[in-house]
């Protein structure tokens, strides 16, 4: 080095600092695993952004956020098998018992089709999270969509949610065999049909 500069050839100060990547950089355990579990509740980027900003106080980007995102989605199938991701997928967490403790009075049911190779129909129980959407309570793998098949998953769900009882209203599909199933095992809730195939319905006739 036969010349050095002491001075900056860009701007400095604290705003400008904050904007660098390594300030932006989102580094705590404990954000990034309630990231992880916004990300598994369906909290859009945007919502997760605003989260980090307020809570680290520091300015991550939109971009920042999908990139932390993409590396937990990664992570969280790095090494697993199929089996393995099926049970995760699966499992009844003691975290899901409080969001349905919290939020009982409206059940959605929703069934999948066409979820794998093998064909099986994903049934699923939904309710109304804090944000005001819908937040999975349950998931059933079903080889077919029979009355027994239907019922042992009602009667799982039953099993692990004691506070079934509180449920008002459950929002279903056209499904006849569903709506009988869930009509005999929640008899106090009054069964409502989901707009979107009301309407699709109506557009048919």
């Amino acid at each position: 080095v036969s010349v050095c500069g002491g001075k900056h050839n860009h701007k400095r100060g604290p705003r400008v600092y904050k904007h660098y990547p390594e300030s932006r950089r989102i580094k705590s355990d404990s954000l990034l695993a309630n990231v992880d579990e916004m990300r598994k509740r369906g909290t859009k980027a945007k919502g997760i952004l605003f989260y980090l900003r307020e809570i680290s106080g520091k300015t991550p980007t939109l971009k920042d956020v999908h990139n932390i995102l993409a590396r937990l989605k990664n992570l969280s199938r790095s090494g697993a098998t199929d089996v393995q991701r099926a049970e995760a997928f699966l499992r009844d967490t003691s975290k899901i018992r409080r969001l349905f403790s919290a939020f009982p009075e409206v059940m959605m049911e929703d069934t999948t089709f066409g979820t794998n190779r093998n064909r099986y129909k994903l049934f699923s129980f939904l309710v109304h999270g804090i944000n005001g959407k819908g937040q999975y309570v349950q998931h059933s793998m079903l080889a077919a969509e029979t009355r027994a098949n239907m019922t042992d998953a009602v009667k799982t769900f039953k099993k692990n949610n004691e506070k079934w009882r509180s449920i008002k209203v459950i929002v279903t599909n056209k499904d006849f065999t569903e709506r009988a199933v869930l009509s005999e095992a929640f008899p106090s809730a009054r069964m409502l049909l989901c707009q979107y195939h009301v309407v699709t319905y109506l557009d048919q006739q």
